[in-house]
């Protein structure tokens, strides 16, 4: 498995778990290997495209893009929204703004009602690529001449009479007045009761209509094209451009739009159209205007391009870390990780935020005090923080790092993809031989000569102080996360809710309640024990049954530590961050929207 692989198992941990773990294993040997990464360079920001524009006000803004990205901009910031699709987002409309519909791949709608993206049944597979509506009507357009109908509460099919031709963009004035255009030069209107071909003359690619309260209609595609409609009759407009152009909108028909290729920005002031200076020469895929001063832009540009009316700026993506991992020395000092670097502190009053070790994903955390701190990652990467600064060490592996653990600053443990099992001994890291290759995933010591491994496939390994052996944990679900009382008390929970118990003398599992993926355990004895997982799962142990409690989010969980059994800590996908105070969970960090 490469390093990615490792990666995406943390972002997904759905389903078949297939990544490492760092464990550190205590063994005599070599010098101290570090190398200094202190300040570390800083990560390049991950690329998201943006395809979709839409608000109900300058203040509440929505971008949809590729890979199930959504994005809200209240007037301050662009922060990144929570939604399960899995799918690229081409288009978003909304209502008002508490009644927003996005659409993407594979017959993806997702609807927003002020508070959550929930999915809903198109009952289409074909790519989705635009919505318009009015009223209860929604209608969203994409492959083979789809086109669907929303009465409010269901979605079907429209005849199109088009069905060899994809369609791209929809808009409208009222549910009599519709029109969709596409491939080949394709515009359909609708009239309220069948949908029919208006010939423009053209067999260019058509990629986005914006029509006027008054009527006038704006089509542009490739090549620079663009045509206008005044209610009579279409015209040919002259752009001035060769580059395509993917997208139109205005605040009035005097005041219109268009962006394209290679950061394209043309504005049509009712007379003709001129290009604007544009800060970018990404391609552009989407423009919105909420009125003549507050006009949006988006594309390849990884960002969001605004205009006051007259210049245009770059506005920044506040994207939101998946977090795998977390530690603490005290309430005072508690530290989270996870991708591309990130290492989030809560110092009692405040959360900071930091990158280390380039943009390469972080794992897990454990250390012995807030100047001895230990994070395995990517590669075999193992960063170690002084108080100062952060070193990279040399562990000799290669394979991801999933887990880490410790029972002293001379005895950690670390394990990994391909059965890897790493140990420093307070001078090295050396690699040691693993009973297994299964993909190790989660470490726990009960002291130097007393640890647990867990991974794959049902796959636990232990070493009683001389070598490491396997045991058997009369499963075969995956586990993923490990921690105990004691020696011989100890729990291990993965796939579909599993946990198990190990009692000294052997595992049995436990009836838990649940059918969630459990990705972390923590707990301050054997009858108060914590469990996270998937879908905002918390549960409790309180030594005869296990409990589910109200995490307050569906967001996926996948750590959890604590100082007793009124300080927990919980953190997971979009920077969650949650504490418990022995009467409830609350979150600590912002999150999504």
């Amino acid at each position: 498995m490469n390093s990615r692989s490792s990666v995406g198992l943390f972002r997904g941990m759905l389903g078949l778990l297939a990544s490492s773990l760092l464990v550190a294993a205590l063994i005599l040997g070599c010098g101290r290997s570090e190398e200094a990464v202190s300040p570390p360079p800083a990560p390049p920001p991950s690329v998201v495209i943006g395809f979709g524009l839409w608000g109900s006000s300058p203040t509440d803004v929505f971008y949809v893009g590729d890979s199930a990205s959504i994005f809200h901009y209240d007037g301050h910031d662009w922060r990144q929204m929570a939604n399960e699709s899995g799918q690229d987002l081409y288009g978003v409309f909304g209502l008002n703004g508490t009644n927003v519909f996005a659409v993407g791949a594979s017959g993806t709608i997702l609807h927003y009602d002020g508070a959550s993206w929930s999915s809903m049944d198109s009952g289409e597979f074909n790519d989705l690529f635009a919505v318009w509506g009015i009223s209860s009507d929604m209608y969203a357009v994409g492959d083979f001449g789809t086109i669907l109908h929303y009465d409010g509460a269901v979605w079907t099919q429209m005849p199109s009479g088009v069905d060899d031709v994809a369609l791209y963009a929809v808009w409208g004035t009222s549910n009599r007045d519709i029109y969709a255009v596409g491939d080949l030069g394709t515009v359909l209107h609708y009239d309220g009761t069948s949908w029919a071909s208006v010939d423009l003359g053209t067999e260019e690619q058509l990629n986005s209509v914006w029509e006027t309260p008054s009527r006038d209609v704006f089509v542009v595609g490739n090549d620079g094209v663009a045509y206008h409609f005044d209610g009579r009759s279409w015209t040919s407009m002259s752009t001035g451009t060769t580059n395509t152009l993917s997208a139109v909108g205005g605040s009035d028909a005097a005041d219109v739009f268009a962006v394209g290729l290679d950061g394209t920005i043309l504005h049509y002031d009712g007379i003709k159209w001129t290009p604007q200076t544009s800060p970018t020469v990404a391609a552009l895929n989407a423009v919105w205007a909420a009125d003549s001063a507050h006009i949006f832009a988006t594309g390849e540009n990884n960002g969001v391009l605004s205009s006051n009316g007259s210049s245009w700026k770059t506005q920044a993506l506040t994207e939101l870390s998946f977090l795998s991992g977390v530690w603490g020395s005290s309430n005072s000092h508690v530290y989270a990780v996870g991708e591309q670097g990130a290492v989030i502190h809560l110092n009692g009053t405040s959360v900071g935020r930091e990158t280390v070790g380039g943009d390469q994903f972080l794992s897990a955390i454990w250390g012995t005090s807030t100047s001895d701190i230990y994070v395995a990652g990517e590669s075999g990467s193992v960063l170690h923080y002084d108080g100062r600064s952060w070193t990279a060490m040399d562990t000799g592996a290669g394979d991801f790092l999933s887990g880490i653990w410790g029972a002293s600053d001379a005895a950690i443990f670390a394990v990994g993809d391909n059965g890897t099992i790493v140990g420093y001994d307070g001078t090295g890291w050396h690699q040691i031989d693993s009973p297994t290759d299964a993909d190790l995933v989660a470490v726990w010591c009960a002291a130097a000569d007393r640890v647990f491994a867990v991974g794959i496939g049902g796959s636990i390994v232990y070493f009683d102080g001389s070598r490491w052996v396997t045991m058997d944990s009369g499963t075969p679900a995956s586990l993923v996360a490990v921690w105990g009382a004691s020696p011989t008390s100890v729990f291990a929970g993965g796939e579909d809710g599993t946990i198990l118990f190990f009692n000294g003398a052997g595992w049995t599992p436990m009836v838990t309640g649940s059918g969630e993926y459990i990705l972390g355990l923590w707990g301050t004895s054997a009858s108060d024990v914590f469990a996270v997982g998937e879908s905002g799962t918390i549960l409790h142990f309180d030594g005869a049954a296990w409990t589910s409690m109200t995490s307050g989010t569906t967001d996926r969980l996948t750590s959890v530590f604590g100082f007793s059994n009124n300080d927990v800590y919980a953190v997971g996908e979009y920077e969650t961050f949650l504490h418990y105070d022995g009467t409830g969970w609350k979150r600590l960090t912002p999150g999504p929207e």
